[in-house]
């Protein structure tokens, strides 16, 4: 191994170890409604079954096994307030003198901060047991969830105005978790192993390669296995809407007190590099409860993400894509939500929450 792969592999185990201070399509390509039955959050499935029983919810969406209930809207906003934005810690570091520092601006993010959505509207893409979403894409054409050990994928059949019949992902079983490319044409997955693969497809096709390869996570995965901590868990992949982003969990089973295991990776020379870059406490652990990402939006600003420290399901912020987020709320989502993803105007969010038998898949619009 070579001394900077050694010092990537230190540095990286440092981490997470606590060593180291912290530091598309338009809209007009969608009905403004998806087909459905229509209702609140907890309406019921169709009769459409494609999948077995799934098991708890948590680790469908690549996080532990206790599946945490959602905020109520009395919760609104206050996550900013505790979990500490930028203008909190001005009066201490100046010993008092003067005002807090302003914070950073930058430009509005798409996700704009206390955007509401209407009722949630299920999907008839839901079968018997648990349907927990992995991805949607950009334009919303695409979608992809998880059912037990079955991976399903459905793209929009604009001439019927609803999702196409699902699609199983070959080689199901061997994934915990995966995400889908901006374009809906590739298929990354997280396997048991602790290893990333991808697999391509033509448009409207099935994911279909059983045995599919690294690709380009091959030096993602090198650097992985070289780092020399034991018991150590890869799920939660989230690919950005430019597709040279990557965001996934990095953590052990056994550690204890705050800890980052939100990454983001960014895509170099046409692969990814397995990378640690704090992204800010806001997103830390808490002894084994976890941020768990599921979703970004259009201009990377604003993760979407289950919070099993406040027990809820929030939306985090920052500024620009080279600073932490600093700022986060409660979406008012069904309780029992635990993964959730917008479109590429935010307009529209998909999520996973309670229904008839079990977690669900539904669409809700925002309140104008």
């Amino acid at each position: 191994m070579s001394s900077a792969s050694l010092n990537r592999s230190r540095l990286v185990a440092a981490l997470l170890l606590g060593g180291l201070p912290s530091a598309a399509c338009s809209d007009a390509k969608r009905p403004s409604a998806v087909v459905g039955t229509g209702g609140s959050g907890a309406a019921g499935k169709s009769g459409l079954v494609h999948g077995g029983s799934g098991p708890a919810a948590g680790e469908n969406a690549g996080g532990s096994d206790e599946a945490t209930a959602g905020a109520s809207s009395a919760d609104g906003g206050s996550g900013g307030a505790e979990q500490g934005g930028a203008g909190t810690a001005g009066s201490e570091a100046l010993g008092g003198a003067g005002p807090d520092p302003i914070p950073p601006v930058g430009d509005p993010p798409l996700c704009a901060r206390g955007r509401v959505f209407g009722a949630g509207m299920p999907l008839p893409l839901s079968g018997i047991g648990d349907d927990v979403l992995q991805a949607i894409t950009p334009d919303e054409l695409t979608i992809a969830w998880k059912n037990g050990e079955h991976f399903f994928v459905s793209d929009w059949d604009g001439e019927h105005g609803v999702f196409a019949e699902p699609r199983e992902v070959a080689g199901g079983a061997q994934y915990r978790s995966v995400a889908l490319s901006p374009d809906g044409l590739q298929l990354i997955g997280i396997k048991l192993d602790v290893t990333v693969v991808e697999q391509t497809r033509n448009a409207l096709q099935p994911f279909d390669d059983a045995e599919p390869s690294a690709g380009d996570f091959q030096s993602f995965n090198a650097t992985l296995a070289s780092i020399p901590v034991a018991n150590q868990q890869l799920g939660d992949p989230v690919v950005g809407p430019d597709d040279s982003s990557f965001f996934f969990s990095h953590y052990t089973t056994s550690y204890m007190g705050k800890h980052a295991t939100v990454f983001e990776s960014r895509r170099s020379g046409g692969a990814w590099s397995f990378s640690a870059p704090d992204l800010g406490e806001l997103l830390y652990a808490e002894d084994q409860k976890r941020r768990i990402p599921t979703g970004i939006s259009y201009d990377s600003l604003t993760l979407f993400y289950r919070d099993e420290v406040q027990g809820d399901f929030r939306a985090a912020w920052r500024v620009n894509t080279q600073v932490p987020f600093d700022h986060s709320e409660v979406l008012e989502l069904p309780d029992g939500t635990i993964a959730a993803a917008p479109g590429a105007s935010c307009q529209r969010i998909y999520y996973s929450a309670p229904g008839a038998n079990g977690l669900d898949l539904f669409m809700a619009e925002a309140v104008p």
